[in-house]
């Protein structure tokens, strides 16, 4: 403030209401273990010990794409340590390769870090556009893990006792029908208010008490960083 004073336009709301809106819809699909789901199934059909390892870095670099790395991480190192306890298998390497995957497999889309979101607006880039960015890193990291995915053994292994819960087919349809018109507010093909709006019916709709979980401290330390932004990019010598 000694710099200069904040002023109304330093504070980018697309980003922040596109932020909020991407909480709002992680917190559905965590509530709907959709992932653990989706990952319970893709484990039960691996046969050897490497197809096992190869599924779930699929999995969690494809699920970190839509669903942020946290989510990501938080959902699949969990489920992977049950498996692991299960067939015996050394949990160190796997693990590393996990949150490597999920930590590449964010960068790929606008929506799988909230930094992105913030690229996104700040250089005024379209999807096409940050996914040529995004691109050689994209191939340069799937080749990255599929290389050390090779590392381990063919081992034949048995199915996992994965607990998998039933999904309810009333909430699954109207997630994936807000969800679409809420990616698109996020990628600013829609107002912001409609999807700031559609993201908080669908919350309410699925479970209200999913309000509390929202991170209302990343959303104001954006606000904060947008103030502090704006009052030091106005200070001559640090211009």
């Amino acid at each position: 403030l000694i710099i200069s004073r904040p002023q109304a336009s330093d504070l980018d709301w697309q980003t922040i209401f596109s932020l909020a809106a991407l909480m709002a819809v992680i917190q559905v699909f965590e509530k709907l273990n959709l992932l653990s789901n989706g990952a319970a199934y893709l484990i039960s059909r691996a046969s050897n010990q490497r197809t096992l390892i190869q599924l779930l870095l699929a999995m969690t670099f494809i699920g970190s794409m839509f669903l942020t790395n946290d989510v990501s991480i938080l959902t699949i190192i969990p489920l992977f340590a049950v498996i692991a306890k299960q067939l015996k298998i050394k949990p160190v390497l796997p693990i590393v390769l996990i949150n490597l995957a999920a930590n590449l497999g964010s960068l790929v889309t606008p929506i799988g870090n909230p930094q992105n979101l913030f690229l996104l607006k700040h250089y005024q880039l379209n999807l096409l556009d940050f996914v040529k960015l995004a691109g050689p890193i994209t191939l340069f990291s799937l080749l990255l893990l599929a290389t050390w995915s090779c590392k381990f053994a063919k081992t034949p292994v048995t199915a996992p006792k994965i607990f998998k819960s039933k999904l309810p087919t009333v909430k699954l349809w109207l997630t994936v029908i807000l969800t679409v018109p809420i990616l698109l507010g996020i990628l600013g093909l829609l107002s912001s208010w409609v999807m700031l709006f559609l993201a908080l019916i669908l919350l309410i709709a699925i479970d209200y008490h999913l309000l509390a979980k929202i991170d209302y401290g990343l959303l104001l330390t954006f606000i904060c960083f947008f103030i502090a932004v704006g009052d030091l990019s106005r200070g001559e010598l640090i211009r």
